[in-house]
């Protein structure tokens, strides 16, 4: 986690990409410590019930990596950082959003994968669009 949060002379879209890994390792970790703090019996978690409260973490990262994506795009248009932004910040929303909301897990994986790609492709064609 600590070393994404080493301060170096980066493009923009670079930065922001990092700062998404930051987010990301941030999250993992609170998880990983709410999960020992309940094991070891100082946070009770059970009184969630069925609830699977860790996702709101992952839609908390989803909406960081499309705040980071919108940042970059404001001041430099569409590149290949705002395309990986897009694609990991709408996986990671409608993974975290789709959980929350209690969906069938059966064919999960493939609807944030599906809305993803759609968002990276249309990412790129306009990048595309821009520079031609």
């Amino acid at each position: 986690m600590f070393s994404f949060a080493t301060s170096v002379n980066i493009p923009f879209s670079i930065n922001r990409i990092i700062n998404f890994g930051l987010y990301c390792a941030f999250s993992g970790v609170l998880v990983g410590v709410l999960f020992l703090l309940s094991n070891l019996d100082i946070l009770p978690l059970a009184f969630f019930g069925s609830f699977q409260w860790w996702d709101v973490l992952v839609l908390f990262v989803g909406i960081v990596a499309l705040r980071n994506e919108l940042q970059v795009y404001l001041s430099h248009r569409i590149d290949a950082g705002v395309i990986l932004l897009v694609g990991n910040g709408v996986y990671a929303f409608t993974h975290g959003l789709l959980t929350i909301l209690g969906y069938d897990q059966g064919s999960f994986w493939a609807i944030p994968l599906t809305f993803s790609v759609m968002g990276m492709t249309i990412a790129s064609i306009l990048a595309f669009a821009a520079k031609s």
